[in-house]
């Protein structure tokens, strides 16, 4: 069983181009479960008439049952707008968990998520 992430309040700003977002985890391990490469972690930002975008997939977290903290860097798209301070949205999509001998599969999403970016 997968719970949604929590997304943390804020974010903090990392010389315009980077966003590091807490996110917290928990998934309980299942006998001859797959994980799936589909964990996500996209923000997006408001920057005058833009919108500054970024998004990454990070590892697959511990399965184990118990709450987990990961900070993710999330990356502005070099074609588009830097992050800046303020507010943003950001969704996060848990890992995708296939178990083949049921052909269950199962996701979790956060957000979007308002957010407050910090230096």
């Amino acid at each position: 069983m997968t719970s949604a992430p929590t997304v943390a309040p804020t974010a903090r700003l990392v010389a315009g181009v980077e966003v590091d977002v807490s996110l917290t985890v928990n998934c309980t391990p299942l006998p001859g479960a797959v994980l799936g490469p589909f964990s996500h972690v996209a923000v997006e930002q408001k920057v005058g008439k833009s919108i500054a975008f970024g998004e990454v997939f990070p590892p697959e977290p511990t399965c184990d049952g118990l709450d987990h903290t990961l900070v993710v860097q999330v990356f502005a798209d070099p074609s588009g707008a830097p992050f800046k301070a303020g507010k943003a949205v950001v969704t996060a999509v848990d890992l995708d968990v296939f178990v083949p001998s049921t052909g269950q599969s199962e996701f979790a999403t956060a957000g979007p998520v308002e957010v407050t970016i910090k230096r």
